[in-house]
């Protein structure tokens, strides 16, 4: 009987780092390498310990649940196998599977006892220290035959952004509910009529609503700006956005960088927003100013597709996503770049006659997707 671990981490390492970390556990060596695998020897005689086999490519969607809130954008794999469960060869595998997670930047798991190892703050996201900050509206607007929300919700911020949890959820406030105390099911009977729920940093909070509007439902979440400069917070973020806009079936979803926002206390009135793009027949259009992310679902895609960059359009079967620019950019920033659609296809903003503390109005596009058609 085998003893196994697995190290999931967001980069890979070369054979001679590998060594280096084999040498820095005392008694052991590297004895015979084969293709994606290595033996290592123990002890004066050098007799055998254990196999490293890998490193193996992997998608996020491979890692497990329990490891995700570990590594953020697991790209790769090894695995760690002792042929037997003596202590004395178990103890020494430990040591190195959790070694080499540190220096890959990942972390371990004992198979046996699903125990973590290595570093496990990864994915810790400090809260920022500037009191005007950028966030990133998300919102999907999804038919009303799109599957439960909720459900999908769960699965895919487990597997993909676990900071997309909700902690505590209700349908008003202060919310009544916690995930970790009330489980699953409790959050799925709260989107009956509306699940609020605040989340980890860099997520903040958001809302999954079930009322049907134009034909259409809404979900949202927001996210902090700032840890999407990196790369890996991008693309996990971004991952999850398109996965639950896939999943749902979303005809149109929105990712808008805003600027000057505040955490706490009152707004700033420089602080912009944005209208929602539900009207009573249908979908308004697309948003206007343009926006960092868009995703077009398979019904939209024959309106606009004529129009997307290649370039700066991924596809897939569900639809299109089309981002302009890989950096977080704001509607400042996007005035600078060309616009692929025509005013047509986009709403027209109308301020609030209340002030900048009210959300604007979107007046309907010449050309969108409405339920009559």
């Amino acid at each position: 009987m085998s003893y196994d671990l697995t190290i999931y981490a967001p980069s890979s390492i070369d054979a001679d780092e590998l060594d280096a970390i084999v040498a820095t556990i005392p008694g052991l060596t590297v004895g015979e390498r084969g293709d994606r695998e290595v033996s290592v020897l123990r002890g004066k005689q050098e007799n055998y310990a254990f196999t490293v086999f890998g490193p193996y490519e992997i998608d996020p969607e491979d890692v497990p649940d329990d490891v995700m809130p570990h590594v953020l954008e697991p790209t790769t794999s090894w695995q760690v196998i002792v042929e037997g469960s003596n202590p004395a060869e178990t103890k020494p595998a430990r040591r190195f599977a959790k070694a080499l997670a540190v220096a890959a930047g990942g972390v371990a798991i004992d198979e046996q006892t699903e125990e973590i190892l290595g570093a496990k703050r990864a994915r810790k996201v400090p809260r920022p220290t500037s009191e005007l900050i950028r966030i990133l509206d998300l919102h999907w607007y999804s038919p009303e035959s799109a599957p439960s929300a909720p459900r999908i919700w769960l699965e895919l911020a487990r597997k993909l952004l676990p900071e997309a949890l909700p902690r505590r959820f209700g349908s008003y406030y202060p919310y009544q509910h916690r995930l970790d105390r009330d489980g699953d099911d409790e959050f799925v009977s709260t989107y009956s009529d509306v699940a609020w729920f605040t989340a980890t940093l860099p997520c903040l909070d958001g809302g999954l609503y079930s009322n049907v509007y134009g034909g259409n439902m809404v979900d949202h979440l927001r996210v902090v700006a700032e840890p999407l400069d990196e790369p890996q917070w991008r693309n996990t973020v971004r991952r999850f956005f398109v996965e639950y806009a896939r999943r749902r079936g979303s005809l149109l979803a929105t990712g808008e960088v805003l600027r000057n926002h505040k955490l706490s206390g009152p707004p700033d009135l420089s602080w912009d927003r944005s209208g929602t793009l539900r009207g009573a027949d249908g979908i308004l259009g697309l948003p206007d100013p343009p926006i960092w992310w868009t995703w077009l679902g398979s019904d939209y895609l024959p309106l606009v597709g004529d129009y997307l960059p290649p370039e700066d359009t991924t596809y897939y079967d569900e639809g299109a996503m089309y981002v302009p620019i890989d950096e977080p950019a704001d509607r400042g920033q996007l005035a600078a770049l060309p616009d692929p659609f025509p005013k047509s296809l986009r709403v027209t903003a109308i301020p609030s006659e209340y002030g900048p503390s009210n959300l604007p109005t979107n007046s309907p596009a010449a050309i969108r997707p409405t339920s009559r058609c």
